[in-house]
């Protein structure tokens, strides 16, 4: 999966070069790779984490309305977890400092899917600076399927303990809760209390 394959090549950059900030991409060119230089901008003026968001250069009415609703949850957790303003959890154009680089491969655990999730996970105990900021990216037409938000999701409940420690415990039971929603395929209502709605 993307996380198990970030996670082996950040472990690789870090054995052979001294670079102070890391990007990882999607290989689907649906993010601009041009547009990197604006987010290690943003690492070298002081975020630790910075991800890319896919949506910020649309204006609402030209995203399709699954979007926007997938969105307004990414929004919601990453309020849950601490990062307010963070509205793309699934961008695969993101960059983090040397310092995160590190923590990312000593303690990431999930394999599979959103590479920015796990960051968002793993940075709720970090007491850093993360950052989202708009990168030019293809608007897709196909939907997003229940199998991949169950997986997407499925990303946070690999670390009930450390949301447990940082009193995050509600975000872990959004994501153990929704992710197992969408992979019975039945209808269910969002329990968006947990994240404070």
């Amino acid at each position: 999966g993307k996380i198990r394959a970030a996670r082996i090549g950040i472990r690789v950059a870090l054995d052979v070069t001294e670079s102070k900030y890391f990007v990882v991409a999607d290989w689907d060119q649906e993010q601009d790779i041009t547009c990197a230089p604006t987010l290690t901008e943003a690492v070298i003026r002081g975020a630790s984490v910075v991800i890319g968001n896919r949506y910020a250069m649309f204006k609402p009415s030209t995203i399709p309305e699954h979007r926007l609703v997938a969105n307004h949850i990414q929004a919601c957790l990453a309020e849950s977890l601490g990062h307010p303003g963070v509205t793309d959890l699934a961008s695969g154009l993101i960059a983090c400092d040397r310092r995160f680089a590190i923590e990312f491969v000593a303690r990431s655990r999930a394999n599979r899917l959103a590479v920015a999730l796990d960051w968002m996970v793993l940075a709720v105990n970090m007491n850093i600076i993360v950052k989202n900021v708009p990168i030019r990216a293809t608007m897709r037409a196909r939907t997003t399927d229940a199998a991949k938000l169950a997986g997407f999701l499925r990303i946070g409940t690999h670390y009930e303990a450390e949301l447990a420690a940082a009193g995050r415990r509600s975000a872990y039971e959004f994501c153990a809760h929704v992710s197992e929603a969408f992979a019975c395929g039945d209808d269910f209502t969002l329990p968006m209390h947990l994240l404070g709605r």
